[in-house]
């Protein structure tokens, strides 16, 4: 029981986590359309890294430790957190465009 509370906990957490990564990276990418075309592309780039680094990174390392300790998370559940991450990704990309 304990398990699987501290396992639904990560994922809520993980979930707030992306969405407010992501937030932060779609409003960047809107600012930065304001910036000279010369200094636009290096701070997409950056933001682009940034969301990597410490959006990607910090949930791709909870779903490894949860397969490590044998009590992985379910298919419902990989495909919702994939989903929040994609969706940054979406907005990011259409605002390069």
């Amino acid at each position: 029981m304990k398990t699987e509370l501290l396992k639904r906990l990560g994922v809520i957490l993980s979930a707030v986590w992306l969405l407010i990564v992501g937030y932060f990276v779609v409003q960047l990418s809107f600012f930065a359309e304001g910036a000279p075309k010369s200094e636009r592309q290096h701070i997409l780039s950056d933001v682009g890294f940034t969301y990597f680094l410490v959006g990607l990174l910090p949930l791709l390392g909870f779903i490894f430790v949860r397969k490590i300790f044998d009590d992985p998370l379910s298919k419902t559940t990989l495909i919702f957190l994939a989903l929040l991450a994609v969706i940054p990704m979406l907005l990011f990309l259409l605002v390069i465009w």
